[in-house]
C-alpha cells in the first residue's frame, strides 16, 4: 500500500528542471506538449504558466474563420458567458480556463494546429 501511493505521489509530481515547474499535466496537456515536443523539442511550453497558456489559446482563437470558432466553441458544454461550464466553480485564475481550452481544441480536432501555431510564437513567449 505504501509503495502503491508512493508511486502514485511521483507520478503525479510537478516535473521540475532549474528553476521552472510544470504546471500542466492531464490527457489534453500532454496531447499538446506531445505534438509540440515532435516538431519543435526546444519549446517551453511544458513549463508554461496559466495565464501565458490561455494568452496563446486566445490568440490562436482569434487566427480561426468563423465556422471553425464555432465548432471550438460547441465542443465542451459554455456558460452563457462562454465560458467553459466546467469553470463555473472555479476559484478564478487561468488554469481552469485554460484547460477546458484544451480539451475543446482536442475534441474539436484543433491539437494538431494549435501545436503549429506554439511551435510557430517565440520562445521568450512562454516566459
Amino acid at each position: 500500500m505504501r509503495r502503491t501511493i508512493l508511486l502514485g505521489l511521483l507520478l503525479t509530481a510537478p516535473v521540475l528542471a532549474g528553476d521552472r515547474i510544470q504546471i500542466f499535466a492531464g490527457r489534453d496537456f500532454n496531447a499538446l506538449l506531445a505534438r509540440t515536443q515532435a516538431r519543435c523539442p526546444a519549446a517551453p511550453i511544458r513549463y508554461a504558466k496559466a495565464a501565458v497558456l490561455l494568452d496563446a489559446e486566445d490568440r490562436f482563437v482569434a487566427t480561426l474563420r468563423t465556422r471553425d470558432r464555432r465548432r471550438l466553441n460547441t465542443a465542451i458544454p459554455r456558460q452563457a458567458d462562454g465560458g467553459a461550464s466546467r469553470c463555473a466553480q472555479s476559484p478564478g485564475g487561468a488554469s481552469c480556463p485554460a484547460s477546458a481550452n484544451l480539451e475543446a481544441m482536442r475534441k474539436a480536432g484543433m491539437l494538431d494546429r494549435f501545436a503549429a501555431f506554439v511551435c510557430g510564437m517565440p520562445h521568450r513567449s512562454w516566459d
